[in-house]
């Protein structure tokens, strides 16, 4: 999918009293990619909101695994409007059921104390390749699923710091360091840009908690989302790069815990993530 065509998706139609309705693209999953029905959450979720107040936390929840050839409705209940703070409730449905829940909080700006966590130094993107170049040497090392997936158009770019790579055995430390950017990144809003940095922000958690097990790989591990929490910090600009720092502390009873922060450029941190999924080997 290119990035034109995801924006595309974020441009829900409305389709009752708070209820939108989002369509999907084939990315080389079996399901719904998790990333696509954050976005959309949010983009729907802002079509409630009191103009002039911004997302800085979402709380989620996947429930069942979402069919990527249906349409997917999204249903809105306004939790509360207070005097700086509006809470919303997202519910997504396919064919009757519901497929996810998020709970997201929006606030107007304030001033107030600032302070953040300092990023990592690493090497700066134009010193890195791309995964686009990266992936041409694994296609031939690859069983036919994870290869379809590296020949789907990522809507973003990666450069990735270290070389570990999940589609392929190995042991490594449970931590992954990744520059990305939006390919089509011009003069895109500020709600946009969060949706889009949902999306991004559901990449490289799950795999990071399978780097430490030698014989995990995506061939042979079933990976799946079962919640996801974000916390969007400081504004930013999806189009330029953004350095993804993930570090998974757990795994336990075929579930795996990551978490990650997200740096711009200039050493700002724009957002933080906290992710447990299903990380259940293949016997």
């Amino acid at each position: 999918m290119s990035g034109k065509e995801l924006i595309k998706t974020l441009k829900l139609e409305k389709v009752g009293e708070r209820a939108f309705c989002g369509r999907n693209f084939d990315i080389g999953t079996k399901a719904i990619f998790g990333g696509h029905v954050l976005a959309q959450s949010i983009i729907a979720a802002y079509k409630t909101v009191p103009e002039g107040r911004f997302i800085h936390s979402l709380h989620s929840y996947f429930i069942l695994p979402g069919d990527p050839s249906e349409d997917i409705i999204y249903r809105l209940d306004d939790i509360r409007d207070g005097g700086s703070f509006s809470t919303r409730r997202v519910l997504a449905e396919q064919k009757g059921k519901t497929i996810f829940i998020m709970a997201a909080s929006f606030q107007k700006e304030e001033k107030g104390y600032d302070h953040q966590s300092t990023m990592p130094g690493v090497p700066r993107p134009d010193t890195l390749k791309s995964f686009d170049e990266l992936k041409k040497n694994l296609l031939g090392l690859l069983p036919k699923p994870a290869k379809r997936l590296l020949e789907v158009e990522f809507p973003f770019e990666f450069k990735p710091v270290d070389l570990s790579n999940p589609m392929l055995p190995g042991k490594h430390d449970p931590e992954r360091k990744i520059w990305i950017r939006f390919r089509e990144g011009n003069d895109i809003d500020r709600e946009t840009c969060e949706a889009l940095l949902a999306y991004v922000s559901d990449y490289n958690l799950l795999a990071t908690a399978i780097l430490p097990h030698e014989r995990a790989t995506f061939s042979n591990t079933i990976i799946a989302t079962i919640d996801h929490a974000m916390w969007f910090h400081r504004p930013f600009d999806i189009g330029d790069w953004i350095l993804y720092d993930v570090l998974s502390p757990n795994a336990i009873s075929a579930r795996g815990f990551a978490t990650g922060q997200l740096f711009d450029r200039n050493g700002k941190l724009v957002g933080s993530i906290a992710q447990e999924g299903l990380i259940r080997p293949v016997t």
